[in-house]
């Protein structure tokens, strides 16, 4: 049995009838709500996103909530290691529904490359700002692949 889509204003009980005052009500749908908003923020969103990474890729020494933390050398062997955990996490991830699940396995990936980025302990990664550390992980991720300037 399909389960029929429903507008939010279906969703929404209808106002006592002796409220109603139809002269007061004037409500005319010209503009889908959101769609503009939401694609600026997004665009807004890449842009800093792309200038936070920018930034961060080029720096070896990161402080995250107080702790200060050196950028690892990305030697063959470490290479091989963090493309083996995405490659681990990829596979476990197509087999997840549940998203408590899936972001327990995203959380999982990041602790691992922290450690291996940054030598991040496990009490650390539990103490951490989360959203800085996934920024900076994806910029040290960019490194490998040769984003970063000479001095």
């Amino acid at each position: 049995m399909s389960e029929e889509k429903k507008e939010f204003t279906d969703l929404m009980p209808a106002p006592p009838q002796e409220v109603v005052d139809k002269d007061l009500i004037d409500v005319t749908p010209e503009v889908v709500v959101g769609t503009e908003l939401q694609q600026e923020i997004q665009d807004e969103m890449g842009r800093v996103g792309l200038e936070n990474l920018k930034k961060l890729c080029l720096l070896n020494e990161y402080e995250i909530a107080g702790v200060k933390y050196i950028g690892q050398k990305l030697s063959p062997k470490k290479i091989k290691e963090l493309r083996q955990i995405d490659q681990q996490f990829d596979d476990v991830a197509k087999t997840m529904t549940d998203p408590l699940t899936v972001e327990e396995n995203e959380l999982a990936r990041l602790q691992s490359k922290a450690f291996i980025h940054l030598g991040m302990t496990p009490e650390q990664f539990e103490e951490t700002d989360i959203p800085l550390l996934q920024t900076i992980i994806t910029a040290r991720d960019m490194r490998k692949r040769g984003w970063f300037r000479l001095q």
